[in-house]
């Protein structure tokens, strides 16, 4: 019975601080610089895509994770041209973006899921580092912890 609980409040701990990005991505643009900007939801898929691909073709995780974090950063800058050379709403502008970009991450990774079970990722270069089965939970919480940090702090 414990060990269930555990394993939920562990899955919940990490899948709270992947999403939080998310919601951290929202009130930066919300609140931070009064632009209600909604192409966080679109480019946070499209980072993963776009890593997803690059890591399924053989690339190095570490750079999947540069290359998805420059295209999302594109995305932004496609919503901020959007608004300022097209004047469009702020608001339309991320709505706009965040539907476009979820029919681009299906063009992007060419059908509806791309499968890493044989790939090595950045959570198999961590168990390697920090001598921790490449599956677990307690894995998964501390490369999370370590990337909320880095956002967080950055």
């Amino acid at each position: 019975m414990l060990d269930t609980i555990q394993a939920i409040l562990s899955f919940s701990a990490y899948e709270g601080l992947v999403f939080g990005l998310v919601a951290i991505g929202v009130y930066i643009t919300l609140r931070v610089l009064a632009f209600p900007d909604l192409t966080v939801d679109g480019s946070y898929t499209l980072g993963g895509a776009t890593a997803a691909v690059l890591i399924a073709s053989g690339f190095n995780p570490l750079f999947a994770i540069l290359v998805a974090t420059g295209a999302g950063f594109c995305a932004g800058m496609l919503t901020g041209l959007l608004n300022t050379w097209l004047r469009l709403p702020a608001l339309l502008a991320g709505i706009l973006m965040m539907v476009g970009l979820y029919s681009i991450n299906l063009r992007i990774m060419g059908g509806a899921n791309i499968s890493l079970l044989r790939d090595i990722t950045i959570f198999n270069k961590a168990a390697d580092f920090f001598g921790l089965g490449s599956n677990s939970i307690e894995l998964s919480l501390i490369v999370a912890l370590i990337i909320a940090l880095v956002v967080f702090l950055y």
